[in-house]
């Protein structure tokens, strides 16, 4: 399977041919269980095939080069003018974030994920979520590159980007289920240099 930057998991699954290696993907669909109303959903920096405990797993990247890509922010808010199917679609991706955070509270305690802030991380624990729920091994993992001078807000060093993870996940994701490797859904906040 290809390495895919930019890419939603549907779209992934389904050009790489997923649901032969994993079947329960056969009758599901990603774009229509987040935005059944012909919404978009979100896309990745990359989506590649890895392993976990020696077996096939999906890995999904978010990568960040500076600070402000850190956004606590929640979802857009809907126009005045919004359509009854945009609201629709704002209403399910609330139930599913909702969703998830319930189910994983169940096993790791203070998850606090939503639409109404850090939504992005919101999200990006929904999708990683939903995919082990479906009996897929997943790796998610937020990758800081470290240095890049582009910036004038980049991280300076791997303490920095560790520093600032830990307070973008604070009060959302449980510090205790980074870097754990004790289910077939990890989470991985790792940095490299640019050099």
């Amino acid at each position: 399977a290809m390495d895919v930057s930019e890419c939603g998991i549907q779209s992934f699954i389904n050009t790489n041919k997923l649901k032969e290696r994993f079947p329960t993907l056969t009758d599901f669909d990603f774009n229509k269980w987040w935005s059944p109303h012909s919404g978009k959903t979100p896309t990745w920096d990359m989506i590649s095939l890895c392993q976990l405990h020696g077996k096939d797993a999906i890995l999904l990247v978010e990568a960040k080069a500076h600070q402000t890509e850190f956004a606590k922010s929640g979802k857009t808010k809907l126009k005045l003018d919004a359509t009854e199917d945009a609201k629709k679609n704002l209403k399910n991706i609330e139930d599913k974030i909702e969703e998830a955070c319930v189910s994983l509270n169940s096993t790791s305690k203070g998850f606090n994920i939503s639409t109404t802030k850090t939504y992005q991380l919101s999200n990006r624990i929904a999708f990683a979520w939903k995919l082990n729920q479906l009996e897929v091994p997943v790796v998610l993992v937020y990758l800081g590159f470290t240095g890049d001078s582009y910036f004038t807000d980049k991280f300076e060093s791997k303490l920095i980007w560790e520093e600032k993870f830990t307070k973008y996940i604070d009060g959302v994701v449980p510090v205790d289920f980074i870097n754990k490797n004790k289910s077939d859904f990890i989470f991985i906040q790792s940095s490299l240099p640019i050099k």
